[in-house]
């Protein structure tokens, strides 16, 4: 199960607004769910979730979304319960009235047999990183996105999360060598503040060309659209590497 909520926050507090709230809203979470989760969390390799704050004209938009059924219920059954009606950043001193909340959800069948089962897809998608985003190669970090870095980045999440199908293997990260490639980018550097260390990272958007054959075009819009709820490249419980898929359908011209 893939699930997503996002909270609508507001505050009078005087703090600036931003997504680099997304790792400060990390703690809140923990301090929201049960404690034998928040250490079954801190001890685990792999984190079934994502989270990012975006701020919105009114205040912030918070969206946190769960890998699987465990999570949804633990992390999300904690957010949406009607008796919590403000969150507190202790760091700041801050806090944010829930205006609205929203959930939606989906399974891993839904997402393979929308993009299997349904129209071809087209060779065109633009992906917009909506907060700041970085991979790791060779113990570095990279900040200048690849089709090879996005892509086998969400496969492995993938992997990790979906018990229904797997998709890793090295014909699969050949084919993607030899058949995906960025060709425009709208990018920026920046840098991302957590725990007291500055993460080098980028934002802003590429269009990716993808050819092969349908199935392999379906297996990366598939991806593509799982990362708007994994996150692409690291530190996604913290909220970084947020994305948002676009199709361009066969049209190059944008």
């Amino acid at each position: 199960m893939i699930a997503r909520i996002q909270l609508d926050l507001t505050t009078k507090s005087d703090i600036k607004l931003g997504n680099y709230l997304g790792s400060l809203f990390q703690g809140v979470l923990m301090e929201l769910i049960s404690p034998e989760y928040a250490n079954e969390l801190h001890i685990s390799s792999l984190h079934p979730y994502s989270q990012y704050v975006r701020k919105t004209e009114k205040g912030i938009t918070w969206t946190v979304n769960t890998l699987d059924f465990n999570s949804r219920s633990q992390i999300i059954g904690a957010l949406s319960n009607i008796n919590l009606t403000e969150l507190t950043l202790r760091q700041k001193e801050a806090t944010f009235h829930i205006s609205g909340r929203n959930i939606e959800e989906t399974t891993y069948d839904d997402l393979l047999n929308r993009y299997y089962m349904g129209e071809p897809c087209p060779p065109y998608v633009s992906i917009d990183f909506l907060t700041p985003t970085s991979f790791k190669s060779n113990g570095k970090y990279v900040i200048f996105p690849t089709a090879q870095l996005i892509l086998k980045s969400l496969a492995k999440k993938y992997d990790n999360s979906s018990t229904c199908s797997k998709v890793c293997d090295e014909l699969l990260f050949d084919y993607i060598n030899e058949n995906t490639e960025i060709i425009e980018y709208s990018l920026r550097s920046t840098k991302f503040s957590m725990e007291g260390i500055t993460i080098p990272s980028f934002i802003g958007s590429v269009k990716l060309k993808c050819t092969g054959n349908r199935e392999f075009r379906s297996l990366v819009n598939m991806l593509l659209k799982f990362g708007e709820y994994s996150g692409a490249g690291i530190k996604n419980s913290m909220g970084m590497g947020a994305i948002k898929v676009r199709d361009q359908g066969g049209n190059n011209n944008g």
